[in-house]
């Protein structure tokens, strides 16, 4: 997530994927209507998407709720795990977008060198 600068974080790279997810799904389903927000509408193919955008949406939200980088690095230690071989089978020529993210075991590490106080660090992540 956090690397030398100019960085997008970690939720402009989701929007920008997102947004390119929609399009793609729009344009090959072009007779339904296609929300990230309505489940029901959404095509059984696009469901392991669907739950890949909600998960992330999930995680960037309660990042609000943390207040340390011991927290931080446990959260995202959970959904990491969980998030990063489901992008690999869905994405399996793209692994390399996960690169620009910090892997859990580095994360204290990343915050340590950044100097940044903690609420720095997670505007920047």
């Amino acid at each position: 997530m956090f690397s030398s600068p100019p960085t997008l974080t970690l939720n402009q790279i989701w929007h920008k994927f997102k947004t390119a997810l929609l399009a793609a799904a729009r344009s090959h389903f072009s007779r339904k209507t296609i929300s990230l927000m309505k489940p029901k509408t959404i095509p059984h193919e696009l469901q392991p998407y669907v739950y890949l955008s909600h998960s992330l949406d999930y995680f960037t939200m309660s990042l609000k709720k943390l207040s340390s980088i011991t927290r931080l690095t446990v959260l995202w230690s959970q959904f990491f795990n969980n998030f990063e071989p489901i992008f690999n089978k869905l994405f399996p020529n793209h692994s390399g977008l996960l690169n620009g993210l910090s892997h859990p075991s580095q994360l204290l590490t990343v915050f340590d060198s950044s100097n940044l106080s903690y609420n720095e660090f997670l505007i920047q992540f």
